[in-house]
């Protein structure tokens, strides 16, 4: 009897021990890390971004303007979440015309363009979809030839790079958009 005392003992002692050694360690939850998409990537380098476009050269008769100097700057603002964004565009150019008079104009215009996040080669890009706009002139000095500046409607992929959107494709275009504090 004493060793089925002493058994019994031991079975009910290791019954009220076994749930205290079952238990979870207490402490911090493990939180999943989430990835960071393109978006992320390119919104925390900024959400206003700036480039500049320049065009200079020469055009023949029967054209009125000899020689032209166009300079197209482009403020891109991101917001999360959105699959637009708003491209403020502002235009300075100077004409040279066959009579020898000189033409300044300069001209302001916002447009809706159509964003893209996508990853090119790992890196974070973005596809800039703008349409054809045409931004209306202000000139001193003379009459331009035309009342509006007319760009046509552009498709572009940029990439992430450091912290500079520097296009991709087409192969022959040369903006790149800087972060604007």
């Amino acid at each position: 009897m004493y060793t089925a005392s002493r058994l019994v003992a031991v079975i009910v002692c290791g019954l009220v021990l076994l749930p205290c050694g079952c238990k979870k360690k207490q402490g911090p939850e493990t939180e999943t890390v989430r990835a960071e998409t393109p978006e992320d990537e390119i919104l925390r380098v900024g959400k206003r971004w700036q480039a500049t476009e320049e065009a200079r050269g020469f055009q023949s008769p029967p054209s009125p303007i000899s020689v032209f100097d166009t300079r197209v700057q482009s403020v891109v603002v991101f917001s999360r979440g959105e699959k637009t964004v708003v491209e403020g565009l502002s235009a300075s150019e100077d004409f040279e015309l066959r009579d020898g008079s000189r033409v300044h104009c300069e001209g302001k215009l916002e447009v809706h363009s159509r964003v893209v996040y996508g990853r090119r080669q790992g890196e974070a890009a973005i596809q800039l979809e703008r349409p054809r706009v045409r931004i209306p002139r202000r000139c001193s000095g003379g009459v331009p030839p035309d009342a509006s500046l007319s760009l046509p409607r552009n498709v572009a992929r940029f990439v992430l790079r450091d912290d500079q959107l520097v296009a991709v494709e087409p192969p022959l275009e040369k903006r790149v958009y800087l972060p604007i504090p």
